[in-house]
């Protein structure tokens, strides 16, 4: 069964501890023996498959129903854009999502709610980027300052329309890094980037 690639917005722009956050899982990343303490046979078999025993990157959100229902609807291959200070910081695409409050208190500990951010998912292909986030609505259909807020799905006809357009998430955004115009596709290209197979 084939699917329609998603994409997210995650808001990285909340000071300290966001930014301890960010240090600690997304740039430096965690290693595979210590998921293992926490998670499934099942789950590190895919982790060790998708990172080749390597370090990975995570990230999660705390509970709340807007939260909830967004990783509710992630699936593996989705793409996720971390958005700060009015630009997207940093791509990668979901390897793996978990509900796990055990390894989310060990990664994160929890906020002054008492609440941790269980609702996790493992990102690869991952790559730093600056890309002004002005430049990405330009190419989504969203007004120039238009800015994420939390953590959010880009609405899947905007994303949609990327995808067929101009393909690759992770290569549209590294071209506007470098401030080069995206060009279209070709059919081909276009159908196998907005198509989500099982096997990713």
């Amino acid at each position: 069964m084939n699917k329609l690639r998603k994409i997210f917005f995650v808001v990285a722009s909340g000071g300290h501890e966001t930014d301890s956050h960010y240090y600690n899982t997304i740039e430096k990343k965690r290693t595979i023996e210590e998921a293992e303490k926490f998670l499934s046979p099942q789950e590190i078999s895919m982790l060790r498959n998708k990172y080749h025993e390597g370090p990975f990157a995570v990230w999660g959100a705390v509970s709340g129903s807007g939260n909830i229902r967004t990783w509710d609807s992630m699936e593996q291959g989705d793409y996720v854009l971390i958005y700060k200070s009015g630009r997207i910081i940093f791509a990668a695409e979901v390897a793996l999502k978990t509900l796990n409050p055990k390894m989310a208190e060990y990664l994160w500990r929890k906020n002054t709610f008492g609440k941790t951010w269980e609702y996790m998912y493992f990102l690869v292909n991952t790559q730093e980027v600056s890309v002004p986030i002005s430049i990405l609505n330009s190419y989504l259909g969203y007004s120039e300052n238009y800015f994420p807020r939390g953590f959010m799905a880009i609405d899947q006809e905007k994303a949609n329309n990327l995808l067929l357009k101009y393909g690759d998430v992770l290569s549209a955004l590294k071209k506007m890094e470098k401030g080069e115009k995206l060009e279209e596709t070709d059919n081909k290209e276009k159908q196998e980037e907005i198509i989500l197979d099982d096997k990713i």
